[in-house]
């Protein structure tokens, strides 16, 4: 889940349903498997905006939450 939009609908939705987030499992991503100089760009960047920026924006989205929480 990478798309701001998509994050943050699904962290209100959590929030109504559930009260807050309290815990958080960044568990999801997938693999791309291929030697470098086969490898096509657009899916490794797909890849990389997966595993790697998808976890850290929707840790961003529901941090100032649980800090505020503590």
């Amino acid at each position: 889940m990478t798309h701001t939009s998509q994050i943050a609908a699904a962290v209100k939705r959590t929030e109504e349903r559930f009260g807050a987030v309290e815990v958080l499992l960044n568990n999801a991503g997938y693999s791309y498997q291929s030697s470098i100089e086969e490898g096509i760009d657009s899916e490794t960047r797909a890849q990389f905006e997966t595993n790697v920026f998808g976890p850290a924006a929707i840790t961003r989205a529901v941090l100032l939450g649980m800090r505020a929480r503590r």
